[in-house]
Order: structure tokens, then sequence, then C-alpha cells
């Protein structure tokens, strides 16, 4: 493995947030002719969140295709679709076109730059949502009954049970819809701590990933046809009403990936869980606080940090594995030898470590 680490010429922080893409939140939107939605904006895609029904109603991927579709058509083909819906016992949901059952209000936290934030919170059940440019990761910060986290919708903008599948974590082949229900635990894979799955389209070359931050032993529930007209896929679900979560703590992501090769989803999966790898990123330290400045130039990655004196600049694979590692206040790293997927780098400095976004490459 060729691998090239030399000083690099000082960029200003804004060339990283552009080199990623701002994350911008707009309010007060309409999704499906409907009012009350917030619009995230973000590389991958494009989020519809309603704020007083506290779940997604569409997540419209680069091509413009919807992977939710949400609408006032009747039941699994318009109303009964979002995520995370957690119906049954935090009834929250969009099912009388309003949100006024689910009665959750939704708190933007931080509109645009290089993440945005967005509060719901019901009195009793309390999540986060924070966007990234490729992954959007929810946090149960209270739950003051049972739930699970569903994804029910059509894939590709449209319910196609020859054509859409789903493919958990731990395994290599696609179920198809058309092939029905496909429930249990997803296991973990070898490297892994998380459990995961996404689903697509013959006719796509997107993907749309789940992931659960921590793997367990709680039953997963996909249903390809008993609700024909949208797929159902559940972390923490057994059958229809059984929530197996109940306590706050739980995160999950979510992303579109532009590919449907497993590996790329499953480095992207990786991406969105770094916290798992050992190089956890907290409040207080986070690269949009401090300033660590990644930019891809061609086959480069160009890292700069705030740090005059020189602190230890590490690139990370996925997985968490150490690739490159060097004393410096600022590198660039040849990328050519290495395989394609989203990496995390990390400048520690006086004993704080601070890391990047994840990065596409």
């Amino acid at each position: 493995m060729r691998r090239c680490i030399a000083a690099a010429a000082c960029l200003v922080f804004l060339m990283s947030i552009a080199a990623w893409g701002d994350v911008t939140i707009t309010d007060d939107q309409k999704y499906a002719n409907t009012s009350g939605f917030l619009k995230i904006k973000t590389d991958n895609a494009t989020y519809y969140y309603h704020k007083k029904a506290g779940m997604f109603g569409g997540i419209v991927d680069n091509d413009g295709k919807d992977w939710i579709g949400w609408n006032t058509a009747s039941n699994q083909n318009g109303l009964w679709r979002g995520l995370p819906k957690p119906y049954f016992n935090w009834k929250w949901h969009l099912q009388d076109k309003t949100g006024n059952e689910a009665n959750v209000t939704t708190t933007i936290n931080q509109a645009s730059g290089a993440s945005g934030k967005i509060t719901s919170d019901d009195g009793t059940n309390k999540v986060t949502w924070e966007f990234f440019s490729t992954h959007a990761t929810m946090t149960v910060v209270k739950a003051g009954q049972s739930y699970y986290f569903t994804y029910e919708g059509a894939p590709n903008g449209q319910y196609d049970k020859a054509k859409n599948y789903i493919m958990m974590g731990n395994k290599d082949s696609k179920h198809y819809f058309k092939d029905g229900a496909a429930n249990g635990d997803i296991g973990k894979n070898d490297g892994e701590t998380w459990e995961w799955a996404f689903i697509g389209d013959d006719g796509s070359s997107n993907a749309l990933f789940f992931v659960h931050h921590e793997d367990d032993s709680k039953v997963e529930a996909f249903e390809g046809t008993k609700y024909d007209g949208m797929g159902v896929f559940a972390f923490g679900r057994d059958g229809t009403k059984g929530a197996k979560f109940s306590n706050a703590g739980e995160i999950f992501s979510i992303g579109i990936v532009g590919s449907t090769d497993k590996s790329k989803i499953a480095a992207a999966v990786a991406a969105a869980v770094a916290g798992e790898t050992g190089i956890k990123q907290s409040a207080a330290s986070n690269s949009a606080a401090l300033g660590v400045d990644v930019v891809r130039r061609g086959n480069e990655l160009v890292v700069n940090t705030p740090f005059n004196d020189k602190c230890e600049i590490s690139l990370y694979s996925p997985a968490g594995k150490q690739l490159v590692s060097r004393a410096a206040p600022n590198a660039t790293i040849d990328m050519s030898s290495l395989p394609h997927g989203a990496f995390i780098v990390t400048a520690t400095h006086n004993g704080k470590r601070y890391q990047s976004k994840p990065i596409a490459f």
C-alpha cells in the first residue's frame, strides 16, 4: 500500500464545507400537497419531515425518486407510509393528514452548516435528528413508552414487489418483496458492533440503508406483500404491535447511497456509526467547533488543523482500522491505493482527539 503524507498549505475552513456540502433545513414547507413539513437538503438526499407527526414523509434521492412516498391516498398506498413511525405506542404518525393526533412539537436546533439538527418531543417521548451530507442519525432522548423504528414505503418512487428488494447486513442475497416476510434478529458481521439492512430496486443505482448502532438480540421484521402497496421493515418490532425497545439512548441512522454494491453500502453504514469504532466524537470536540479541515483534491485528501505545533493526524477505515498516522499540523494523504468507501480523519492534540465528518472517496 502506497502512502504519502506531506506538508500542505493552509486552506480556509470554509473550503471543507464547500467540499462536503452544506446541510440546510427550511421550515414551513409543503410536501404531497400537505403543509407542516421541514425540508432538509443534503448532498445525498432531500428529506421531508412533518413537525407534528414526528416522522419523514419523503426521502428523495438525487435522481428525484422518493423512497417513502407518503401521500393522502388510502392506507398502504399513501397514508400508512413513513419513518420511523412508532405508531401503536407513541402515536407518531401522519395518518390523519395533519399530524394533530401525534401532537409532536419539533424544534430546529441548527438550520444550516456542516450538519443540521432538530428535536421532536410530545412531552413523554423525545428524539433528536442530526443531518449530515451522507446520512441522518436519530437518538432517543426520552422514552415514556416502548417503541420500534420502522420504515414503511415504496422504494425508488414505486412499489414493485418484483423489483423492490431488501438485503440484511449479514446476508449476501436479495430478498425480493414478492417473497413476503423475512423476520428474525439481524446478526453482526466480523468487525461490526451494529446491525443493518438496506432496500433497493432493480431499476435504481441507489439504495437506502437503515442501521441500529447497537447489535442486539431483538427481532427485526420485514413484510413485502402483506401491505400490497408498500414494504415494511422495522428494528425491534415483533408482528404489528410488538415494540421491543423501551429505553432512551438507542441510536439509529439512515442514508441514501449512490451504489447497490454491498461493500460500498457497508462502508457508508460504518461511517454513520463511526462512534462505535473507537473514534467517538463528543459535542465538545467536533470538527465544526474546532475546524479540522479535510478537502478532497483529485486522489488526495488535504488535511489542515488549527494547531501551530505538531499533532497526530490519522486516517481510519470505516471499520476503525488506522491506515495512516503522522505527526504534523497539516498533511496531504494519497488515497490512490486505498479502496473506495467512507473514511474518518482524526487529529489528536494535547491528549484530545477531534474528528472530521465521514468523507466518501
